[in-house]
């Protein structure tokens, strides 16, 4: 509760506006706020899928900033514990950026 809310109430917070999406609709009241990190598949998976994505990208000839960004925060994740885990630990690396409790 870094910002004085609760992470139910910032998800509905976000859920509210532009930035309800899936993952915050769907994935994260039925995973991550019930204490569950598991079940999205390994993190290592999630990777190859992105690097995938880029070789399309790159022959398409298309510009993926986003993703480039999105991609070095998941190998810094990676390099942060064991393999095999699941995607959903990720949550720990913006949590402990935040200076919040670990979930799980």
């Amino acid at each position: 509760m870094k910002a004085g809310i609760d992470l139910e109430t910032a998800v509905a917070i976000i859920n509210q506006g532009s930035g309800a999406n899936f993952f915050s609709q769907r994935v994260v009241p039925h995973t991550i706020l019930q204490g569950k990190l598991d079940g999205t598949g390994a993190l290592e998976i999630t990777i190859k899928d992105v690097l995938l994505f880029f070789e399309e990208a790159a022959r398409l000839r298309a510009a993926t900033p986003v993703a480039a960004a999105i991609s070095t925060i998941q190998h810094e994740i990676l390099k942060s514990g064991p393999e095999g885990r699941d995607m959903l630990t990720a949550i720990n690396y913006f949590t402990d950026l935040a200076r919040l409790p670990r979930l799980a």
